[in-house]
């Protein structure tokens, strides 16, 4: 039931607080109700109920309307006017108050309350891209699915379905929205126009990063994502390092194609800007005070990142491309050279001493995720939980297809086998194999 009227649940918040309306000429206004408009509402502060009234708590919505039909008395009475709302039925495609769209005729009551207004719709307006932008964010570099995306901002995105008109594009309004949240759009002002709302919230979540949060029932981690994604920590770096990391793994792979052009090596072409972002990752991790690093993978560009990230000689490597291994290898378990592993001190691209180790991988599939977290979780036993940090690689189909990665997951928090967090890194090079 509460999905039949998901599309109401903005006018459920309008109904809730219009009952709330305080001011002055409000009360001379419904003192008229034959000179009003009866379209006008006032819209009063927000109330402490409205942050349930969405499909995050259906079940919860719908416990209550059951016991409102029951007996009114036994819901609080600020939940009355939504649970009347969904008691009445009305068409799911038609709004109490249509995309918060102003009154014609009578008008806001005064400049406060077409803030509030105005406030309400940025607000809707911000929601709704978090929940959609991704799907027509620019995630295809190559081009190859142009058919199946387009860049046009479908209906439900668009400034008239929140209630503005072309001709308010470049209206300033006052933002009455979270500090955090305006920064992104202005110099840490409330004035903006709504072709900057819009222009910045296509490029924060529809550009070359999709997002998608708005599913996550902890009130908190949605604040904490919306944080990081408007006001991104600015760190500085130093580009000449990830350029040379970059050149260096494109180099490698270009080696190794032109001398064992008929050997599986599961190159990263593709992928390549992984190297950079695990040096990143590293140096991230030290400055967080980690002194180890655990990473698993499967196959595709392991070999790379156990050369550019963990410093693995390239003789060995070559060594083992030609069947030679060295009798004091202790990595030397007589598996192919993409299943091995490998270990070493490390100084990173901020000068952190840091333990890095990549894990051996005997299966085609990803099953040392689980093993690589029972792994980490010993080395914190013993060393301290936020001594050691746990890092697993993913290909995109591998993420997307085999079980062991949501198995994985699922056990993450038990008691005796969580560590804290994991880094899941998903490399999409559009070949969808391993």
């Amino acid at each position: 039931m509460m999905r039949r009227h998901a599309s109401r649940r903005v006018a459920y918040l309008a109904a809730s607080t219009a009952r709330r309306a305080t001011s002055t000429a409000a009360a001379q206004a419904a003192a008229a109700p034959a000179a009003s408009d009866k379209s006008a509402q006032v819209i009063g502060d927000v109330h402490k109920y409205e942050q349930f009234v969405q499909l995050d708590n259906e079940a919860y919505v719908e416990e209550l309307l059951v016991k409102f039909k029951e007996d009114r008395m036994s819901v609080d009475s600020s939940w009355w006017p939504i649970l009347e709302a969904l008691e009445s039925g009305t068409p799911a495609d038609i709004a109490m108050i249509k995309g918060f769209s102003r009154p014609k005729g009578g008008g806001p009551v005064n400049e406060a309350d077409e803030q509030r207004i105005d406030a309400l719709k940025f607000a809707w307006m911000v929601r709704s891209f978090e929940q959609k932008g991704h799907l027509i964010a620019d995630l295809d570099p190559l081009g190859m699915f142009d058919a199946d995306l387009s860049p046009s901002l479908p209906p439900e995105l668009q400034p008239s379905f929140f209630g503005f008109n072309d001709s308010e594009m470049d209206k300033t309004f006052r933002v009455d929205l979270t500090s955090r949240v305006i920064g992104s759009f202005t110099d840490g002002t409330q004035l903006v126009t709504l072709r900057q709302v819009v222009d910045q919230l296509k490029k924060t979540y529809c550009g070359y990063i999709g997002y998608e949060f708005s599913h996550l029932r902890s009130v908190e981690e949605q604040c904490w994502l919306r944080d990081m994604i408007h006001n991104p920590p600015k760190r500085l770096l130093d580009r000449h390092p990830l350029l040379d990391s970059l050149v260096r793994a494109e180099g490698f792979e270009k080696l190794l194609q032109a001398k064992f052009q008929t050997m599986k090596r599961f190159g990263s072409e593709g992928g390549e800007a992984v190297i950079p972002l695990l040096q990143v990752l590293l140096d991230v991790l030290g400055d967080a005070g980690f002194e180890n690093s655990i990473f698993s993978m499967a196959h595709r560009g392991r070999l790379n990142i156990l050369h550019n990230v963990l410093g693995k000689d390239l003789d060995l490597i070559l060594n083992e491309f030609k069947g030679l291994t060295l009798p004091d290898n202790k990595n030397n378990l007589g598996d192919v050279k993409y299943h091995l592993g490998h270990q070493a001190e490390i100084e990173t691209l901020n000068k952190h001493r840091m333990h890095v180790e990549m894990l051996p991988n005997p299966s085609h599939l990803e099953c040392v995720a689980p093993v690589s977290q029972g792994y980490v979780r010993a080395m914190q036993e013993t060393a301290g939980k936020g001594k050691t940090a746990h890092v697993v690689l993913h290909g995109d189909a591998a993420f997307s297809g085999q079980g062991v990665c949501f198995e994985t997951m699922a056990m993450a928090e038990l008691q005796k086998f969580g560590v804290g967090g994991t880094v899941h890194i998903i490399t999409n090079n559009q070949v969808g194999f391993t």
